[in-house]
């Protein structure tokens, strides 16, 4: 076996990729997002797959924007290595230049007193 300057075997990775500055930019400007946002990817964020906080948020970008929506339930660990289902909800856009992304978050119950999911045009476009 040829010798490693690696005993461990380890293998460096690959710098995250970098979102094309012109494509980001894109996708900022048809959610209405700030300058300065990226997508984390420790969220489970990308270029094309973005998450905003709350349902009340999400319903805001539909409203605006439109869009498909969909609901599916996922799995989601927590800092204390918990794991709950959750119900996630997705509107996903069209772009130009870009095409489809998907806004996405999870629907908080504690939030339904400003709007119970009969009241919000994103949850009635689910039904």
């Amino acid at each position: 076996m040829p010798e490693t300057t690696d005993p461990l075997n380890l293998v460096e990775l690959p710098p995250p990729a970098v979102p094309d500055e012109q494509l980001l930019a894109k996708v900022r400007t048809a959610l209405g997002f700030a300058g300065h946002w990226k997508p984390v990817p420790e969220l489970g964020e990308s270029l094309t797959r973005v998450s905003v906080w709350s349902q009340l948020e999400l319903n805001s970008l539909y409203e605006r924007l439109g869009g498909t929506v969909t609901i599916r339930p996922v799995q989601r660990t927590y800092c204390d290595s918990s794991v709950v289902v959750e119900e996630e909800i997705t509107v996903t856009v069209l772009v130009d230049g870009v095409g489809p992304v998907e806004v996405f978050t999870d629907w908080y119950e504690g939030l339904a007193k400003f709007g119970s999911r009969e009241q919000l045009p994103l949850m009635r476009a689910a039904a």
